[in-house]
């Protein structure tokens, strides 16, 4: 099965017959000249509530920032407060911080890398994504 981190790891160290049969991000890279980074996860609003309230949305973006930035710099506590969230060992938690590509891209980086996840998701499943690229109204970019 394909897994998102930390189940990979809890998984691993929960079942002694699970294996790691390879990285998705590595797979990924093998097919995109290096680029291991693959786009699953964001922050969305709806366009109304993105220009209504643009200043929230610049402070959100700065503290998840932030946040990226304290887990990087403090893995340990970071894992203790995770795992009261996911009910497992905080060292299994940060153990997972290894193979988690937890970062933060300015806006014109995250649109190279979502046209790239999305495209090829075009090719195997349009569906997925309605059929058809996004246009530029769904990627809100505070002046």
């Amino acid at each position: 099965i394909i897994l998102p981190e930390p189940m990979v790891t809890i998984t691993l160290a929960n079942y002694e017959d699970a294996y790691l049969s390879f990285d998705i991000q590595e797979e990924w890279a093998k097919i995109h000249n290096g680029e291991n980074r693959i786009p699953f996860v964001g922050l969305f609003a709806s366009w109304d509530f993105a220009e209504k309230n643009s200043r929230l949305l610049k402070k959100i973006n700065e503290y998840y920032q932030k946040g990226i930035e304290w887990v990087h710099a403090n893995p340990e506590e970071a894992a203790g407060l995770a795992a009261e969230y996911f009910g497992q060992p905080a060292p299994v938690i940060q153990a997972s911080f290894q193979r988690i590509n937890l970062n933060y891209y300015p806006a014109g980086e995250a649109y190279q890398l979502i046209e790239l996840y999305f495209n090829e998701i075009m090719k195997i499943y349009p569906e997925m994504i309605g059929g058809s690229l996004p246009d530029e109204l769904f990627y809100f970019q505070d002046q």
